[in-house]
């Protein structure tokens, strides 16, 4: 990002899962298993066996381990949720792509915006530390967010975060690692940033991404870094 368009900064809204921490096959593991788990509390009629493989088409197909079940089995959204954090273990994130001094370094407003749980957002903060630099009026689980989802065109997740926390889609940046988030903060005016991990990126094809960077560190380090100099 040039320096004139950071200086407009004001606040970087952050996606969690795939930004602060890579996945990892034994993270796929946990988290299909988890699913697994969750969606036999919740009555599902199928054997542990069984469960765990629709867990993992699921993640596979839909990119989410519990969608599978809720379409399926006509699960609450709400029920899923909440049963599938509580059997999530944050000691399954063994390393994260950024460090308390990137965050502070940071001289804007920062708050993450997330598809998981708050309970599961603090966790992994927690693990790592991290807990204190995000006041609870920052931090913005599904719950948070009356079980929307950030892919809904009409842009009223982010709208209610803008709001939530008083300021401008023009003066907002949102990292994000999932691209079908992003169209609805572009088309809102917000800066978008992708997170590649390393995956393929055609800029052509994605008009709606303003900048990418291969993890959230270079990203801070390439934006931020130079106005500490």
């Amino acid at each position: 990002m040039e320096r004139e368009a950071i200086k407009r900064v004001k606040v970087l809204l952050l996606d969690f899962d795939g930004v602060f921490y890579p996945f990892t096959t034994d993270f796929h593991a946990h988290v299909n298993q988890a699913a697994a788990r969750a969606a036999l509390r919740l009555g599902v009629p199928l054997s542990p066996e069984d469960a765990l493989i629709l867990a993992e088409r699921s993640y596979a197909a839909l990119g989410s381990s519990v969608e599978a079940f809720q379409k399926l089995y006509d699960l609450p959204v709400q029920d899923c949720h909440g049963t599938f954090s509580e059997e999530l273990n944050p000691t399954v994130v063994e390393a994260l792509h950024v460090t308390a001094e990137h965050l502070m370094m940071c001289p804007v407003e920062k708050a993450i915006l997330s598809h998981g749980s708050r309970a599961w957002i603090r966790g992994v903060l927690d693990r790592f530390g991290l807990n204190d630099l995000f006041p609870d009026s920052h931090v913005f689980g599904l719950e948070d967010l009356d079980f929307r989802f950030k892919q809904q065109e009409d842009g009223a997740v982010y709208r209610h975060v803008l709001d939530r926390l008083g300021t401008t889609a023009e003066g907002t940046v949102m990292v994000e690692d999932t691209l079908c988030n992003l169209p609805p903060a572009k088309g809102l005016g917000l800066t978008t940033v992708y997170i590649t991990q390393g995956r393929p990126f055609e800029p052509a094809k994605h008009p709606y991404v303003d900048h990418t960077f291969v993890d959230l560190a270079t990203f801070f380090d390439a934006t931020f870094e130079p106005l500490a100099r």
